[in-house]
Order: structure tokens, then C-alpha cells, then sequence
């Protein structure tokens, strides 16, 4: 059975958040050289069920507890293909690909399509505790097609127990082209393997790599698991402009953050203010190698800001104006505001849309400014304002509150600095500074004294003017004469009435002695000839 070649797959890492979890990633490596030696003579032969092509050997004992990726494992099953698994795996699979990984703890000493024979492969552990060692050495394996015995090769997988390292030796091979990969795995999307087969290659995380012909004899690579623990975790999603503790802990002895827009800092703990969801990694090292670890933080949204919408945004003492927020929210200030338009509950806390204010205290000039403040699901906030000048009442006007047609009266109000205005000036007029009002044609006008937009109110009746007298105006003794005016309905009265009398409704004049009297026609309204 043959393998098709495959060269290179690509891995896209996934950051979690909190404790770094133990991957290929955190396992140094390097590359040196050691005598090859076979435990042919001391090693337990690998049995006959074994001996072939595609053959897995199941539960051989490690003699220890072996720790791979923060997985404690003791026993491994072992491929003629020049794979093991720590986790056991039944597989024979000869294809080197990162689909054909079926469990955790891969490890790929020379994985490609090879064919192991009678009586040359063996295991055995070394060693006293805590530092024995396991050995696998596949002997004398063929690439496939090829069941001779030549040509072949020879190599070991080497575990350590208490350091977990992990290493693989290589002995004399006589491969000339094969298309084999190298290096460790725990699961199908997460390995590391070599580039090359060379004194020096470059270990890669996320890169599958197949290699062609077989590392030089007495050649070692090693990976060794970072001792350094490191835990991240961010204290509780927050609003904008709050304040998030990033909480690190570390066997290292060194160690420094990093963020969104270029945040560092080499606190282990370090407080901040993000503006943004976004990812804190944690890097800690012991000074040899290093390990991270990752916070997601988490910048909850504010909601969209309330509209205040004031019916006016001046207001006199003792009027009323309402507040309309564009969503329920709460209310500060809270003075002068009603929950109700009957100005009978008193607003004192809670969401609302609108309230309405009625100022009845103020004297002297005043603004409020009130914020509306919405709160999300998050229990994010945001506000907006408006304010409303108060202006205070202006006092009451006095003064007569009728007028003839043609005549002045004069209006006052103790409040200075207004303005007078008349409702309807075809029937009477009001001067804007003095307040006099004069009357044009009977009727009733309305007068407004005005000050910062507060105003007093009066009605002013403008009444009729009797036209002059006419008739004669002497009366002989004893005798009468006629007066008359317009219009009718007045009553005619007499300044002296013992010289001259007057009928007050017919406005016949008698004379009763020599002398000279007043006669007044007077329509009641104050206004007469």
C-alpha cells in the first residue's frame, strides 16, 4: 500500500482565553549528535504479530508515568510505519498527513510507508525513578514496496521520564529518496515537525512537513517540554471608560503583556482602561524558554444616547413645561418635576419618558439642567442634558381697567424693565414704556406688561364717549329748554341744581333762579359731557 506524497498543510491557530494550554507549541527544540546505540541485546523483541507491513502493536508499558501536552500517558501502542501513540491507537495508517493523526500523543520519530521484519525491532525502559527512560528501536525497516532487507534503516524514539523529553535517534540508513515527516502532534490540528533532515533544521508549529531520505547516523532531535506555568485572566467585562484588571501568575521569572493599539506592560497585574474588545497575551519565561498564556477582554457597548425634548426651554415661575426623553430613562435634577400633567405626583426617581416641570419658588433668574441617563443590558449608561431657564413671574398690573373712547388711563406692574402691549389695538392702544393706555372705540383689549418673557395681564374695557351737548343752553325762570346727547341711556345731572334742574333721562333743563349751572350727560362708565 501506497501513500500519495503530500508536502505541506498549513494550521490556523486558534487563541483561547485564561490558562495557556500545553501545545507542540510550548516544546523546544533542538538538534545535535550522539552515538547511535541498538538495544538489540538488551531490548524486548517487538513480537511476530508485528513483523510486516502496516502492523500496530498495542499497550506496550512505558515503566513510568510520561507527561505529554499536560497529559499523563503509560503506555503507547507503535506502528511498523514509524509512528507511535501514546493514546493507544489501533491505526496502521501509513499516510503521513495530519488527517491520518487519529489520536493525541502522536509522535512521528520517521512516519512514512515502511516495512518492518523478522526479530529487529525492540523496546525496553532504563533506568531507576524518576529518571528512566523508554526506548523504541525500529531495526532495519524498508521503505515499501521493498520486503528485502536491504536497503534499510535503524532508529529509536527515546521518552524521559520526570523532563518528558522527547527524542529521536538515528542509526546508519541507506535511503536514498522517501517522503517521511518528523516531529510530534496531539491531534490533527495541532503539531510540530522539521523541515529537513539535516544537522540544523527548523521545527515548525502548524506546518506538516514531509521530508525526503533520512537524518545522518548517530543524528538527534529533541523536544523538550517549557517547564513555565502561566495563567491570564481578565476581571469582568466592562463599559467603556472602566477599568479591567488583568490578572497574571507564573512559575517564570520573567515576564511582560502585550494588547490592542501597542499596550505593554510588565506588571504582572497590570490595570487598565481598554476601549475595545480585544486579546492580552501573557508571555512568561524561566530565562531558557518561554510560555503564554491569553485574556479575552471584553469592552461592553453603550447605548445610544437619549434626546431631551423641552416643549420650550424658557419658563416663568408658576407656568409649565414637559420633558420628553426619545427612550424611558431616569431624571436628575428631580426639582420642580411631576410625573404627572396634573402637577399632582411629584417626581421623585424611576424610568420615564416624560415629566413635566412647574417651577413655582423661583425670584430671580434660574437654570436647571436635567440629564436623562439609559441604562442597556449590560448595565452600560449613557446621558444626555437639557437646560430650562426660569424666569420669575412678573408682578400683577394695576390701575383702572376702563377707559373712554379718546381718553388716556394710566397701568403700572412693580416689576421693572417690561414691556407694554395691547391685545388689540383698533380699540386701545398702550404705550410700550409708560403703560398709558389710551381707547379708540368701545370695546375690550387685552394688556400685556412683559419682562424676560414672563407677562402680566390685564383687560382693559374702552367705552363709549358721549358727543357734546347740543340744545339751547339758556332756560328762561320758569321756563324749560331741551339738551340732548348721543348715544342714549345716560342719565343728565345738574352742577347747581337750585339754579337750574335737569330731568336726568330727558335732559329738559328748568330754570329756577338767575345763575349759571353745569349740566353733565354721563353714561355711567365714567365717561360723560
Amino acid at each position: 500500500m501506497k501513500k500519495g506524497l503530500l508536502t505541506l498543510f498549513v494550521l490556523l491557530a486558534l487563541a483561547f482565553s485564561g490558562a495557556k494550554a500545553q501545545t507542540t507549541a510550548t516544546y523546544n527544540f533542538s538538534a545535535f549528535t550522539s552515538t547511535y546505540s541498538s538495544i538489540a541485546s538488551t531490548g524486548t523483541v517487538m513480537g511476530s504479530g508485528w513483523w510486516g507491513d502496516d502492523k500496530t502493536q498495542l499497550s506496550i508499558g512505558l515503566g513510568f508515568t510520561f507527561s505529554f501536552c499536560g497529559t499523563a500517558y503509560t503506555q503507547t501502542s507503535i506502528c511498523t510505519n514509524g509512528w507511535a501513540s501514546l493514546s493507544n491507537s489501533t491505526s496502521i495508517t501509513w499516510t503521513n498527513a495530519t488527517g491520518s493523526i487519529a489520536t493525541n500523543g502522536w509522535l512521528m520519530a520517521y512516519w512514512d510507508d515502511l516495512i518492518s521484519h523478522a526479530s529487529s525491532s525492540y523496546y525496553q525502559t532504563t533506568g531507576t525513578a524518576p529518571n528512566r527512560i523508554f526506548t523504541m528501536e525500529w531495526g532495519d525497516h524498508t521503505l515499501y514496496p521493498n520486503f528485502g532487507t536491504t536497503p534499510a534503516a535503524s532508529f529509536q524514539m527515546k521518552l524521559y521520564e520526570t523532563s518528558n523529553v522527547i527524542e529521536y535517534w538515528y542509526g546508519s540508513s541507506a535511503y536514498s529518496t522517501s517522503s517521511a515527516t518528523i516531529g510530534i502532534a496531539n491531534g490533527a490540528s495541532d503539531y510540530s515537525t522539521i523541515n529537513g533532515v539535516g544537522s540544523s533544521p527548523t521545527n515548525t508549529t502548524g506546518t506538516f512537513y514531509t521530508v525526503s531520505g533520512s537524518p545522518a547516523t548517530n543524528q538527534v532531535y529533541r523536544w523538550s517540554p517549557c517547564p513555565v506555568t502561566v495563567n491570564a485572566t481578565p476581571s469582568a467585562a466592562v463599559c467603556p471608560g472602566g477599568s479591567v484588571t488583568l490578572t497574571g501568575t507564573t512559575t517564570g521569572i520573567g515576564w511582560s503583556w502585550s494588547g490592542p493599539g501597542g499596550f505593554t506592560s510588565t506588571a504582572l497585574s497590570p490595570v487598565i482602561t481598554p476601549t475595545a474588545s480585544g486579546s492580552y497575551v501573557l508571555v512568561a519565561t524561566n530565562g531558557t524558554c518561554t510560555m503564554n498564556a491569553t485574556a479575552l477582554v471584553t469592552v461592553n457597548p453603550l447605548p445610544a444616547a437619549p434626546v431631551i425634548t423641552p416643549s420650550v426651554t424658557t419658563v416663568c415661575n408658576g407656568a409649565s413645561v414637559s420633558l420628553t426623553s426619545s427612550a424611558a430613562a431616569t431624571w436628575s435634577s428631580t426639582l420642580y418635576l411631576y410625573s404627572d400633567a396634573g402637577l399632582t405626583t411629584p417626581y421623585t426617581g424611576g424610568t420615564a419618558t416624560t415629566v413635566y416641570m412647574h417651577p413655582d419658588t423661583v425670584t430671580v433668574v434660574t437654570p436647571i439642567t436635567y440629564t436623562v441617563t439609559v441604562t442597556n443590558g449590560f448595565g452600560c449608561t449613557a446621558s444626555s442634558t437639557a437646560t430650562v431657564t426660569i424666569n420669575p413671574a412678573t408682578a400683577a398690573i394695576t390701575g383702572p381697567m376702563t377707559v373712554c373712547a379718546g381718553y388716556n388711563i394710566t397701568l403700572s406692574s412693580t416689576t421693572s424693565g417690561g414691556t407694554w402691549s395691547s391685545s388689540a389695538t383698533g380699540i386701545g392702544t398702550v404705550n410700550s414704556t409708560t403703560g398709558v393706555v389710551t381707547g379708540i372705540t368701545p370695546g375690550t383689549t387685552t394688556i400685556y406688561y412683559t419682562v424676560a418673557g414672563c407677562s402680566s395681564v390685564a383687560v382693559v374695557t374702552v367705552t363709549p364717549t358721549p358727543t357734546a351737548i347740543t340744545g339751547i343752553n339758556i332756560a328762561c325762570l320758569g321756563a324749560t329748554t331741551t339738551l340732548s346727547s348721543t348715544p342714549a341711556g345716560g342719565t343728565w345731572s345738574s352742577s347747581l341744581p337750585a339754579i337750574g334742574s335737569v330731568d336726568p333721562s330727558t335732559g329738559v333743563v328748568t330754570g329756577l333762579t338767575v345763575g349759571t349751572t353745569t349740566i353733565t350727560y354721563d353714561l355711567g362708565s365714567g365717561c360723560y359731557v
